[in-house]
């Protein structure tokens, strides 16, 4: 635990470490910023400084606004600027996308390679930056020109006969803005896309795939608005795409599931509770677990997960907030590394909150409802991957008439009077 002193300096240390890119722009882009806003308002003369005041101070707090609006209704009024203004939207937005189409692959390939190489392929993208911008600019000048580089190798190799006016062109100063550009949209996306498990994509990938084989239909970014009901049964359910119908239905919505179900007078009893985990890389597999091992004092989970160590606990009752704050993964944090100091590096854990759709009993909620044909398959708090094999099979043998292997007295809704 940190003394109140000790927690107090650390504070100050990090508003000094912020203060000072802050004051940067503050003096560099703000201040000049609010000079040229306030000549904006005036009009020019000669003389020193070669434009009107805007304020005139009539003494004490009171001043009289003495600009004009004249060089913005200029602005918008003659063609000339305002063609300036849609040429540079244009640029920048077909300059942007140029530098999405090529930055996300190179991102994501990054992201995806591991060791060594990583580093090499990250330094490639950096390393361009270190060198002033102009330098780049004037080597891409001196390849574009007409007795450039590339005129000279397309001239060589007999593909043309003249130069091309490659210089001074339209393609000239989108491929001089996407090369400069480029850096600043693969190293953002790269920090996103690394954070991503890969082993979870491929195996819902897997799953999908499977799903689809046999029939299934995913419906993807659909909002769920309500059943429809007709003479006591479900006759659809109303989404932002329309009704979808089907002969029976399955709630499976976890902690979610209340929300929609209490629309058609079911009410069961289960709670949002939010939980967090952090996931990080293995640093000495020998100091790592091997195993699950549970800290019952803490009440924190920690297993090994291939190359990674996966630490999951805490329990908070604050509705269906899934915020993740700067602190919200302490405990877990504090639990590993008492535990196994030497095993993952902390410095690379990724933070991740959920919540459980917990029960009072801490049974799941399954089967058949007072609807003949919806069925519930949700409530089962911290262990969804461990029951969802079996708890899609019980559900699939009562959809499709059939016994289930298992007594389904103290599962379903009934034993809360649903």
């Amino acid at each position: 635990m940190k003394t109140g002193a000790a927690s107090l300096q650390d504070r100050l240390g990090r508003i000094v470490v912020l203060a000072v890119p802050y004051l940067w722009m503050a003096v560099f882009f703000l201040l000049p910023f609010l000079i040229l806003l306030r000549i904006s308002f005036s009009e020019t003369r000669i003389g020193i400084p070669p434009y009107t005041e805007v304020f005139n101070w009539l003494g004490g707090l009171a001043f009289e606004f003495q600009g004009t609006l004249s060089n913005y209704a200029f602005l918008f009024t003659d063609s000339l600027y305002l063609a300036a203004y849609g040429n540079s939207v244009k640029v920048a937005a077909i300059s942007t996308l140029l530098c999405l189409l090529i930055g996300y692959p190179m991102a994501l390939g990054i992201s995806r390679v591991k060791g060594s190489l990583r580093t090499v392929l990250l330094m490639m993208v950096i390393v361009p930056l270190w060198t002033s911008f102009l330098i780049r600019v004037y080597a891409w000048i001196g390849l574009l020109k007409p007795e450039g580089l590339i005129n000279a190798m397309l001239i060589w190799i007999g593909l043309i006969d003249q130069p091309l006016a490659l210089l001074h062109s339209s393609f000239a100063v989108y491929l001089g803005i996407t090369y400069s550009y480029l850096p600043f949209m693969v190293l953002p996306l790269y920090a996103t896309l690394e954070k991503q498990d890969h082993s979870i994509l491929e195996a819902a990938a897997d799953l999908g795939d499977k799903a689809e084989e046999l029939g299934v239909c995913f419906h993807y970014n659909v909002t769920i608005e309500g059943f429809a009901m007709e003479q006591g049964r479900i006759v659809g359910v109303d989404t932002t795409e329309g009704r979808q119908t089907a002969d029976r239905y399955v709630c499976a919505m976890g902690p979610y599931a209340p929300i929609l179900l209490k629309t058609i007078g079911i009410r069961l009893p289960i709670y949002p509770i939010k939980g967090y985990s952090i996931t990080m890389p293995i640093t000495d597999p020998d100091a790592a677990p091997r195993s699950t091992i549970m800290d019952e004092t803490h009440k924190v989970a920690i297993t090994r997960l291939g190359d990674r160590i996966r630490v999951a606990g805490q329990a908070e009752i604050i509705g269906y907030n899934k915020n993740l704050g700067s602190h919200a993964t302490d405990s877990v944090r504090y639990v590993v590394n008492d535990l196994f100091p030497k095993g993952g590096d902390l410095s690379q854990a990724q933070g991740w909150t959920g919540l459980r759709p917990m029960t009072p009993d801490g049974t799941p909620v399954i089967g058949p409802t007072r609807y003949d044909n919806l069925f519930l398959n949700t409530g089962h708090g911290t262990l969804g991957w461990t029951m969802s094999c079996g708890s899609a099979r019980v559900v699939a043998d009562l959809v499709m008439d059939r016994k289930p292997d298992i007594d389904m007295d103290g599962l379903t809704a009934a034993r809360y009077g649903q």
